[in-house]
């Protein structure tokens, strides 16, 4: 919640600035702003992992700049509680197009062989974001990074 009233208290500082200067422009994309917070903080939501027939559960890439090295990402989407996918904004390590995924071969390694085992990824949810929260609540440590095509 810290990180919550943090982000509303910068926000307010900025819009308050704006409107004393004048900066109707600045203070309305504040107030824009603000009311993605609200509605984000709102928001309740699973991460889960796609497990779907003819649809990638995970992928992995060398990046140009390190060849050398292999990234591992797995395929997730946000689903809300009435259970439709939910769209989240995403910037891409690649190239900033909108969809969730994150890496980890550790974990992408044990989901790809739950997969392989009869299709069907058995323990799916990877988080939960809940009302309150900006982000989720992840069941496994992760490193970051996320693309959005594969």
């Amino acid at each position: 919640m810290d990180a919550v009233r943090t982000r509303v208290a910068a926000l307010v500082t900025d819009g308050t600035i704006a409107a004393r200067d004048g900066k109707a422009e600045a203070a309305r994309a504040v107030v824009a702003d603000l009311e993605r917070l609200r509605d984000d903080i709102r928001m309740e939501y699973d991460v889960r992992i796609v497990s779907r027939p003819g649809e990638s559960t995970g992928v992995w890439r060398r990046p140009r700049r390190n060849p050398n090295a292999m990234n591992y990402y797995l395929v997730v989407e946000a689903i809300g509680r009435d259970g439709r996918p939910l769209s989240r904004s995403i910037t891409s390590e690649e190239d900033a197009t909108t969809r969730v995924v994150t890496k980890c071969e550790s974990l992408y390694r044990l989901v790809e062989a739950d997969k392989r085992d009869d299709g069907i990824v058995q323990n799916a949810i990877l988080g939960r974001k809940l009302r309150g929260q900006l982000d989720p609540t992840w069941r496994e440590t992760l490193p970051g990074g996320a693309i959005t095509s594969w």
